[in-house]
Protein backbone atom coordinates (compact mmCIF):
# COMPACT_ATOMS: atom_id res chain seq x y z
CA UNK A 1 0.00 0.00 0.00
CA UNK A 2 1.16 3.52 -0.72
CA UNK A 3 -0.13 5.45 2.30
CA UNK A 4 -3.00 7.09 0.39
CA UNK A 5 -5.91 7.13 2.86
CA UNK A 6 -8.52 7.48 0.12
CA UNK A 7 -7.64 3.98 -1.11
CA UNK A 8 -7.35 2.46 2.35
CA UNK A 9 -10.00 -0.05 3.48
CA UNK A 10 -12.59 0.96 6.06
CA UNK A 11 -11.29 0.33 9.57
CA UNK A 12 -12.79 0.45 13.06
CA UNK A 13 -10.11 0.61 15.78
CA UNK A 14 -10.96 -0.69 19.27
CA UNK A 15 -8.51 0.04 22.08
CA UNK A 16 -8.35 -0.09 25.85
CA UNK A 17 -6.38 -1.43 28.78
CA UNK A 18 -6.21 -5.18 29.38
CA UNK A 19 -9.27 -6.55 31.19
CA UNK A 20 -11.44 -3.62 30.08
CA UNK A 21 -13.87 -5.51 27.83
CA UNK A 22 -11.98 -4.94 24.59
CA UNK A 23 -12.34 -8.54 23.41
CA UNK A 24 -16.09 -8.71 24.08
CA UNK A 25 -16.64 -5.42 22.26
CA UNK A 26 -14.48 -6.56 19.35
CA UNK A 27 -16.40 -9.83 19.02
CA UNK A 28 -19.65 -7.87 18.92
CA UNK A 29 -18.24 -6.12 15.86
CA UNK A 30 -16.89 -9.42 14.51
CA UNK A 31 -20.41 -10.86 14.64
CA UNK A 32 -21.44 -8.46 11.86
CA UNK A 33 -21.42 -10.52 8.64
CA UNK A 34 -19.58 -7.84 6.65
CA UNK A 35 -16.60 -7.23 8.98
CA UNK A 36 -13.12 -8.76 9.00
CA UNK A 37 -11.73 -8.99 12.53
CA UNK A 38 -8.03 -8.76 13.46
CA UNK A 39 -7.34 -9.68 17.09
CA UNK A 40 -4.34 -7.85 18.56
CA UNK A 41 -2.03 -8.13 15.53
CA UNK A 42 0.26 -5.50 17.08
CA UNK A 43 1.31 -8.05 19.70
CA UNK A 44 3.09 -10.07 17.01
CA UNK A 45 3.81 -7.41 14.36
CA UNK A 46 6.52 -4.94 15.32
CA UNK A 47 8.14 -1.81 13.93
CA UNK A 48 11.51 -0.49 15.06
CA UNK A 49 10.60 2.90 13.57
CA UNK A 50 7.26 3.19 15.37
CA UNK A 51 7.67 2.28 19.05
CA UNK A 52 4.77 1.25 21.28
CA UNK A 53 5.34 4.44 23.29
CA UNK A 54 6.18 7.20 20.79
CA UNK A 55 9.05 9.60 21.37
CA UNK A 56 7.47 12.79 22.68
CA UNK A 57 9.87 14.93 20.63
CA UNK A 58 8.82 13.22 17.40
CA UNK A 59 5.02 13.07 17.69
CA UNK A 60 4.31 15.08 14.53
CA UNK A 61 6.81 13.17 12.41
CA UNK A 62 5.38 9.89 13.72
CA UNK A 63 1.96 10.49 12.15
CA UNK A 64 3.00 9.10 8.71
CA UNK A 65 4.59 6.17 10.54
CA UNK A 66 1.28 5.54 12.28
CA UNK A 67 -0.47 5.28 8.91
CA UNK A 68 2.22 2.98 7.52
CA UNK A 69 1.99 0.72 10.57
CA UNK A 70 -1.81 0.61 10.37
CA UNK A 71 -1.57 -0.54 6.77
CA UNK A 72 0.98 -3.17 7.76
CA UNK A 73 -1.37 -4.46 10.45
CA UNK A 74 -4.24 -4.57 7.95
CA UNK A 75 -2.14 -6.74 5.61
CA UNK A 76 -1.05 -9.16 8.34
CA UNK A 77 -2.73 -12.52 8.89
CA UNK A 78 -0.81 -14.18 11.76
CA UNK A 79 -2.63 -17.06 13.44
CA UNK A 80 -3.12 -15.13 16.70
CA UNK A 81 -4.91 -12.31 14.88
CA UNK A 82 -7.41 -14.35 12.86
CA UNK A 83 -8.09 -17.55 14.81
CA UNK A 84 -10.44 -16.23 17.51
CA UNK A 85 -13.54 -18.18 18.46
CA UNK A 86 -16.47 -18.28 18.08
CA UNK A 87 -16.48 -17.93 14.31
CA UNK A 88 -19.25 -16.09 12.47
CA UNK A 89 -20.76 -16.44 9.02
CA UNK A 90 -19.55 -13.77 6.58
CA UNK A 91 -21.10 -12.40 3.41
CA UNK A 92 -17.78 -12.65 1.59
CA UNK A 93 -16.95 -16.30 2.47
CA UNK A 94 -19.11 -19.30 1.57
CA UNK A 95 -19.53 -22.38 3.74
CA UNK A 96 -16.90 -24.46 1.94
CA UNK A 97 -14.33 -21.66 2.20
CA UNK A 98 -15.13 -21.26 5.89
CA UNK A 99 -14.47 -24.97 6.50
CA UNK A 100 -11.21 -24.91 4.53
CA UNK A 101 -10.00 -21.85 6.42
CA UNK A 102 -10.86 -23.44 9.78
CA UNK A 103 -8.92 -26.53 8.70
CA UNK A 104 -5.84 -24.38 8.00
CA UNK A 105 -6.20 -22.79 11.43
CA UNK A 106 -6.41 -26.21 13.13
CA UNK A 107 -3.32 -27.37 11.23
CA UNK A 108 -1.34 -24.27 12.21
CA UNK A 109 -2.39 -24.65 15.85
CA UNK A 110 -1.13 -28.22 15.73
CA UNK A 111 2.15 -27.05 14.22
CA UNK A 112 2.52 -24.55 17.07
CA UNK A 113 1.99 -27.26 19.66
CA UNK A 114 4.59 -29.47 18.00
CA UNK A 115 7.08 -26.62 17.67
CA UNK A 116 6.41 -25.28 21.15
CA UNK A 117 6.23 -21.73 19.80
CA UNK A 118 4.16 -19.47 17.60
CA UNK A 119 4.18 -20.14 13.88
CA UNK A 120 3.73 -16.63 12.51
CA UNK A 121 5.59 -17.01 9.23
CA UNK A 122 2.61 -18.79 7.62
CA UNK A 123 -0.34 -16.42 7.07
CA UNK A 124 -3.89 -17.70 7.37
CA UNK A 125 -5.68 -17.29 4.00
CA UNK A 126 -8.69 -14.95 3.84
CA UNK A 127 -10.68 -17.36 1.65
CA UNK A 128 -12.84 -14.56 0.23
CA UNK A 129 -15.15 -16.13 -2.34
CA UNK A 130 -17.48 -13.27 -3.24
CA UNK A 131 -17.69 -9.50 -3.28
CA UNK A 132 -20.36 -8.24 -0.84
CA UNK A 133 -22.75 -5.46 -1.80
CA UNK A 134 -20.98 -3.15 0.67
CA UNK A 135 -17.19 -2.92 1.14
CA UNK A 136 -15.72 -5.08 3.90
CA UNK A 137 -15.03 -3.16 7.11
CA UNK A 138 -11.96 -4.21 9.03
CA UNK A 139 -12.10 -4.25 12.83
CA UNK A 140 -8.79 -4.12 14.67
CA UNK A 141 -8.61 -4.59 18.44
CA UNK A 142 -5.61 -3.80 20.63
CA UNK A 143 -4.67 -3.63 24.32
CA UNK A 144 -1.25 -2.38 23.30
CA UNK A 145 -2.21 0.80 21.44
CA UNK A 146 -3.18 3.44 24.00
CA UNK A 147 0.09 5.37 23.76
CA UNK A 148 -0.12 5.30 19.94
CA UNK A 149 -3.86 5.95 19.76
CA UNK A 150 -3.68 9.76 19.33
CA UNK A 151 -1.26 9.25 16.43
CA UNK A 152 -3.62 6.78 14.76
CA UNK A 153 -6.42 9.33 15.18
CA UNK A 154 -4.26 12.07 13.65
CA UNK A 155 -3.25 9.82 10.75
CA UNK A 156 -6.85 8.81 10.03
CA UNK A 157 -9.23 11.42 11.49
CA UNK A 158 -12.25 9.77 9.84
CA UNK A 159 -11.46 6.31 11.24
CA UNK A 160 -13.87 5.33 14.04
CA UNK A 161 -11.88 4.79 17.23
CA UNK A 162 -13.63 3.24 20.22
CA UNK A 163 -11.72 3.81 23.45
CA UNK A 164 -13.29 1.52 26.02
CA UNK A 165 -12.73 2.03 29.74
CA UNK A 166 -13.76 -0.16 32.65
CA UNK A 167 -14.16 0.81 36.29
CA UNK A 168 -10.62 0.72 37.75
CA UNK A 169 -11.78 -1.58 40.54
CA UNK A 170 -13.09 -3.97 37.87
CA UNK A 171 -9.76 -3.86 36.04
CA UNK A 172 -7.90 -4.42 39.32
CA UNK A 173 -10.05 -7.35 40.45
CA UNK A 174 -9.97 -9.07 37.06
CA UNK A 175 -6.21 -8.58 36.76
CA UNK A 176 -5.53 -9.97 40.23
CA UNK A 177 -7.77 -12.95 39.52
CA UNK A 178 -5.86 -13.60 36.31
CA UNK A 179 -2.50 -13.44 38.09
CA UNK A 180 -3.71 -15.84 40.76
CA UNK A 181 -4.95 -18.33 38.15
CA UNK A 182 -1.79 -18.03 36.04
CA UNK A 183 -3.64 -16.57 33.04
CA UNK A 184 -2.21 -13.05 33.39
CA UNK A 185 1.26 -11.71 34.06
CA UNK A 186 1.96 -9.12 36.72
CA UNK A 187 1.78 -5.59 35.34
CA UNK A 188 5.00 -3.81 34.51
CA UNK A 189 5.38 -0.10 33.88
CA UNK A 190 8.06 0.28 31.23
CA UNK A 191 10.54 3.12 30.97
CA UNK A 192 8.80 4.65 27.95
CA UNK A 193 5.49 4.80 29.82
CA UNK A 194 7.19 6.61 32.70
CA UNK A 195 8.29 9.31 30.23
CA UNK A 196 4.68 10.23 29.44
CA UNK A 197 3.39 13.45 31.07
CA UNK A 198 0.76 11.72 33.29
CA UNK A 199 3.56 9.74 34.94
CA UNK A 200 5.91 12.71 35.13
CA UNK A 201 3.27 14.89 36.81
CA UNK A 202 2.82 12.29 39.50
CA UNK A 203 6.53 11.86 40.19
CA UNK A 204 6.67 8.25 39.02
CA UNK A 205 10.13 6.99 38.10
CA UNK A 206 11.92 3.66 37.70
CA UNK A 207 12.91 3.50 41.35
CA UNK A 208 9.38 4.22 42.55
CA UNK A 209 7.68 1.59 40.42
CA UNK A 210 10.05 -1.15 41.61
CA UNK A 211 8.28 -1.14 44.99
CA UNK A 212 4.71 -1.18 43.64
CA UNK A 213 2.37 -4.06 44.40
CA UNK A 214 0.66 -5.85 41.47
CA UNK A 215 -2.52 -3.87 42.16
CA UNK A 216 -0.67 -0.55 42.32
CA UNK A 217 1.28 -1.24 39.13
CA UNK A 218 -1.89 -2.14 37.22
CA UNK A 219 -3.69 0.98 38.45
CA UNK A 220 -0.85 3.36 37.66
CA UNK A 221 -0.57 1.85 34.19
CA UNK A 222 -4.35 2.29 33.75
CA UNK A 223 -4.11 5.95 34.78
CA UNK A 224 -1.04 6.87 32.73
CA UNK A 225 -1.99 5.27 29.42
CA UNK A 226 -5.71 6.09 29.44
CA UNK A 227 -5.09 9.66 30.57
CA UNK A 228 -2.41 10.17 27.91
CA UNK A 229 -4.79 8.93 25.19
CA UNK A 230 -7.61 11.17 26.43
CA UNK A 231 -5.39 14.25 26.76
CA UNK A 232 -3.77 13.86 23.36
CA UNK A 233 -6.94 13.03 21.41
CA UNK A 234 -6.84 15.25 18.31
CA UNK A 235 -9.74 17.66 17.73
CA UNK A 236 -12.33 16.72 15.11
CA UNK A 237 -11.39 13.04 14.99
CA UNK A 238 -13.93 10.19 14.99
CA UNK A 239 -13.25 9.13 18.59
CA UNK A 240 -15.83 7.47 20.85
CA UNK A 241 -15.22 6.97 24.58
CA UNK A 242 -17.22 4.04 25.92
CA UNK A 243 -17.70 2.87 29.47
CA UNK A 244 -17.72 -0.93 29.71
CA UNK A 245 -20.45 -0.72 32.36
CA UNK A 246 -22.77 1.13 29.97
CA UNK A 247 -22.30 -1.61 27.39
CA UNK A 248 -23.00 -4.27 30.04
CA UNK A 249 -26.16 -2.51 31.21
CA UNK A 250 -27.65 -2.23 27.70
CA UNK A 251 -25.68 -4.43 25.27
CA UNK A 252 -28.06 -4.27 22.32
CA UNK A 253 -28.91 -0.58 22.62
CA UNK A 254 -25.27 0.51 23.04
CA UNK A 255 -24.08 -1.78 20.25
CA UNK A 256 -26.66 -0.34 17.87
CA UNK A 257 -25.37 3.17 18.63
CA UNK A 258 -21.77 2.09 18.02
CA UNK A 259 -22.61 0.30 14.77
CA UNK A 260 -24.45 3.37 13.50
CA UNK A 261 -21.49 5.60 14.43
CA UNK A 262 -19.19 3.27 12.49
CA UNK A 263 -21.40 3.08 9.40
CA UNK A 264 -22.53 -0.51 10.01
CA UNK A 265 -26.10 -1.74 9.69
CA UNK A 266 -27.68 -3.71 12.52
CA UNK A 267 -27.73 -7.45 11.86
CA UNK A 268 -29.65 -10.39 13.34
CA UNK A 269 -26.40 -12.35 13.74
CA UNK A 270 -25.11 -9.69 16.13
CA UNK A 271 -28.34 -9.54 18.07
CA UNK A 272 -28.36 -13.35 18.40
CA UNK A 273 -24.77 -13.28 19.69
CA UNK A 274 -25.67 -10.71 22.33
CA UNK A 275 -28.85 -12.52 23.34
CA UNK A 276 -26.89 -15.76 23.71
CA UNK A 277 -24.67 -14.06 26.26
CA UNK A 278 -27.52 -12.26 28.04
CA UNK A 279 -29.35 -15.57 28.46
CA UNK A 280 -26.26 -17.50 29.55
CA UNK A 281 -25.53 -18.38 33.13
CA UNK A 282 -22.49 -17.08 34.96
CA UNK A 283 -19.16 -18.63 33.98
CA UNK A 284 -15.73 -18.77 35.54
CA UNK A 285 -14.05 -19.02 32.13
CA UNK A 286 -11.57 -16.16 32.29
CA UNK A 287 -11.47 -15.22 28.60
CA UNK A 288 -15.06 -16.09 27.68
CA UNK A 289 -16.95 -13.65 25.44
CA UNK A 290 -20.25 -15.49 25.83
CA UNK A 291 -21.38 -14.56 29.30
CA UNK A 292 -24.14 -12.67 31.03
CA UNK A 293 -22.77 -9.09 31.08
CA UNK A 294 -24.59 -8.24 34.30
CA UNK A 295 -22.28 -10.56 36.26
CA UNK A 296 -18.79 -9.12 35.57
CA UNK A 297 -20.00 -5.51 35.80
CA UNK A 298 -19.93 -5.36 39.62
CA UNK A 299 -18.01 -8.52 40.49
CA UNK A 300 -15.19 -6.41 41.93
CA UNK A 301 -17.41 -5.44 44.86
CA UNK A 302 -17.23 -9.04 46.09
CA UNK A 303 -13.58 -9.68 45.16
CA UNK A 304 -11.73 -6.60 46.44
CA UNK A 305 -11.29 -5.81 50.11
CA UNK A 306 -12.24 -2.39 51.49
CA UNK A 307 -8.53 -1.58 51.74
CA UNK A 308 -7.92 -2.52 48.09
CA UNK A 309 -10.87 -0.40 46.95
CA UNK A 310 -9.48 2.55 48.90
CA UNK A 311 -6.08 1.98 47.32
CA UNK A 312 -7.56 1.96 43.83
CA UNK A 313 -9.48 5.16 44.56
CA UNK A 314 -6.38 6.89 45.94
CA UNK A 315 -4.48 6.21 42.70
CA UNK A 316 -7.19 6.78 40.13
CA UNK A 317 -9.86 9.19 41.40
CA UNK A 318 -8.12 12.44 40.36
CA UNK A 319 -7.24 11.20 36.87
CA UNK A 320 -9.18 11.89 33.67
CA UNK A 321 -10.31 8.26 33.28
CA UNK A 322 -11.01 8.02 37.02
CA UNK A 323 -13.39 10.98 36.84
CA UNK A 324 -15.65 8.90 34.61
CA UNK A 325 -16.28 6.84 37.77
CA UNK A 326 -16.35 9.65 40.32
CA UNK A 327 -19.73 8.53 41.70
CA UNK A 328 -18.30 5.22 42.97
CA UNK A 329 -14.63 6.06 43.53
CA UNK A 330 -15.39 9.00 45.82
CA UNK A 331 -18.32 7.42 47.65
Amino acid sequence: MNGNRSSAPALVFIAGSARSGTTWLARIFDSHPNTFYLHEPDLVIYSSDFPVVPNLEELTTNIPMAEDFLQRLLRSRPLKAVASRPTFDKTYRNGVAKLVREGVIVALRGAEQLAGRRVEAVPVPDMITSTPAEPISFVLKSVNALARLPLYAAARPDMPIIHILRHPCGVAASGLRGIKSGKMRKSRIFKGVLALPPAQRRGLDEETVQSLSPLQARMWSWVILNEWAMEQKPPNCNWHTLRYEDLCAAPIEESKKLFAACGLSWQKQTEDFLLQGMQAGNTDEYFSVIRNPSEPMNRWRKELSAQEIEEVAAITSDSLPGKLYADTLNA
